[in-house]
C-alpha cells in the first residue's frame, strides 16, 4: 500500500470517528426531551420504529418507541427520549410509563 493510500484511509477513519462522536453527542442531548414521532413500522410486540419531524428518512436518526398500546403506522405520537445510541434514539410514549 502506498503512502498516499494510507493517508487517505487514515483521513477517512478520522472523519468517520469524528462523525460518530458528534452524532452520539447530538443524540445524548435529546435524552429527556419530548418529540412528535411518526410511527413507520412495528418491529416487535410493543416496539415500533419512527422518526421525528426533524429527521429525514434513511439519513437521520430513527426512534425506537416502546408502547403498551397498539400504535398504527402513520400515527403521530409524543415520545420522551430515554436513551441514545450512536445513530438512533429510544423512547416511550409520553405519560404511558412512569419511572
Amino acid at each position: 500500500m502506498c503512502i498516499k493510500t494510507k493517508l487517505q484511509t487514515c483521513s477517512i477513519s478520522r472523519i468517520i470517528e469524528n462523525y460518530l462522536d458528534r452524532s452520539e453527542e447530538k443524540n445524548n442531548n435529546k435524552v429527556g426531551n419530548k418529540y412528535e414521532v411518526l410511527v413507520e413500522e412495528q418491529i416487535e410486540d410493543n416496539v415500533y420504529v419512527g422518526r421525528t419531524i426533524y429527521d429525514a428518512e434513511e439519513i437521520d436518526a430513527i426512534v425506537y418507541v416502546k408502547s403498551i398500546r397498539n400504535l398504527q403506522v402513520g400515527e403521530f405520537v409524543n415520545v420522551v427520549i430515554t436513551d441514545a445510541l450512536e445513530y438512533d434514539l429510544m423512547g416511550v410514549i409520553e405519560d404511558e410509563f412512569t419511572e
